[in-house]
């Protein structure tokens, strides 16, 4: 009996793992269109914004490590307008982003570098383009207030982080497609952790994002925010 309990066990964990094999998703979506370069897709000056050579001091997403392993580019920028307001850009993308691959959230690495996390909510950011769902969340470490606002693409959709993305991988990988990804990051510093600066940080990185996002081409627009 225990004999043939054990042979229909190992039938099973073989049968499973032929079918793991079958559905590995074996498409790139990358192969399909314009290939992502951030340092020449994000312009250093568009509307009222330029690049600053010397900007506050960007919060590393990753470890070196841990970006090598998941993703393909990042780029960290600094840009001021012309009223002296400052936004810092971060952006991570992978050209594979399926199940088994998973971004650093804002929310673990700035907790790993010994900020405080709070105020962690989840909202819509509005564009032309349609809306874009967007995670916002309030970093103190010292004197350093920084108010940011994130969201993940994946493939050519845009979800909240959690189980809305790992159900868009789950999708794109039943039609055997490995789906690309980005996290796009933007935060400023402010004085005073009250929700009146903090509501005004996140109108100043809705216009920054609304102002890059009509500076780039339509298939530059989708990968950044995928389809709104």
């Amino acid at each position: 009996m225990r004999l043939k309990t054990s042979y229909i066990l190992l039938c099973l964990m073989l049968l499973a793992s032929l079918l793991g094999m079958s559905l590995r998703p074996t498409h790139k979506i990358v192969d399909d269109s314009e290939k992502v370069k951030l340092e020449t897709m994000i312009p250093k000056q568009f509307n009222d914004w330029r690049l600053e050579d010397f900007g506050a001091q960007l919060v590393n997403p990753q470890t070196e490590a841990a970006v090598n392993k998941i993703y393909a580019q990042t780029l960290s920028r600094t840009y001021v307008n012309t009223k002296g307001q400052k936004i810092m850009l971060s952006i991570a993308y992978g050209e594979d982003q399926s199940d088994s691959v998973g971004a650093h959230l804002p929310e673990g690495c700035y907790g790993g570098q010994g900020f405080d996390v709070k105020n962690i909510t989840k909202g819509a950011l509005t564009t032309p383009y349609g809306n874009i769902p967007v995670s916002r969340l309030v970093a103190t470490k010292n004197e350093r207030i920084e108010p940011i606002t994130y969201w993940l693409t994946t493939g050519e959709k845009v979800a909240y982080s959690g189980w809305d993305t790992k159900k868009l991988k789950m999708q794109y990988a039943l039609e055997g497609i490995i789906p690309d990804g980005l996290l796009m990051r933007v935060s400023n510093l402010i004085g005073a952790a009250d929700s009146l600066e903090i509501n005004n940080a996140y109108d100043l990185q809705a216009r920054f994002t609304q102002d890059l996002l009509s500076t780039v081409s339509q298939q530059q627009r989708l990968h950044l925010m995928g389809k709104g």
